[in-house]
């Protein structure tokens, strides 16, 4: 998870690729993607946490990731159809 400036604004989302030229990134309710040079990062999540700090290189937290990046589209989808 990436810190970045964009626009007129500041986000807080997932890198789903990144090269010298280009970041591409994600975030959690969002099916688009937004692009963005490198120079524009501001900071990594490392960790997080309210009752317990959790590590975002840890193993069970990046099979969680994985897991929601595959079913993200059907779950955005999905609260579209029952709002």
């Amino acid at each position: 998870v990436v810190l970045f400036k964009y626009q007129d604004g500041y986000r807080l989302h997932r890198i789903m690729k990144i090269n010298r030229d280009q970041v591409v990134a994600s975030g959690d309710n969002l099916l688009s993607k937004e692009v963005f040079h490198p120079s524009q990062i501001i900071g990594f999540v490392e960790s997080f946490g309210q009752t317990k700090m959790i590590k975002s290189h840890q193993m069970f937290y990046r099979l969680r990731v994985l897991c929601w990046l595959l079913i993200k589209p059907i779950m955005i989808r999905l609260r579209g159809i029952f709002k």
